[in-house]
């Protein structure tokens, strides 16, 4: 769980959670956070994570292990016109 700038705690992958191997954007792969590695994670400075986990498949069946990078999507926020009318974006 990492925080935010204000504060809040997010939480950035959980036992469970679906991984997208082939990155077409799909979590159609069958391939699922099994477990954490005790102890394995490091928080880099632009606030990726690096750790280690092993993956399931859809059956529960342990099927690998790896090292894992994760990058947090960035957000910002810009007026779509500047005159104030328009509410703003979110990218």
């Amino acid at each position: 769980m990492l925080q935010d700038p204000e504060g809040a705690r997010v939480v950035i992958c959980r036992e469970g959670d679906p991984i997208d191997l082939d990155g077409n954007g799909l979590f159609d792969d069958d391939r699922f956070v099994n477990t954490f590695g005790d102890d394995d994670i490091i928080l880099l400075d632009d606030l990726s994570v690096l750790f280690v986990a092993t993956l399931r498949d859809g059956s529960g069946r342990s099927v690998e292990e790896g090292l894992f990078l994760l990058q947090p999507p960035s957000a910002t926020c810009v007026p779509r016109n500047g005159s104030g009318l328009n509410p703003a974006d979110l990218v």
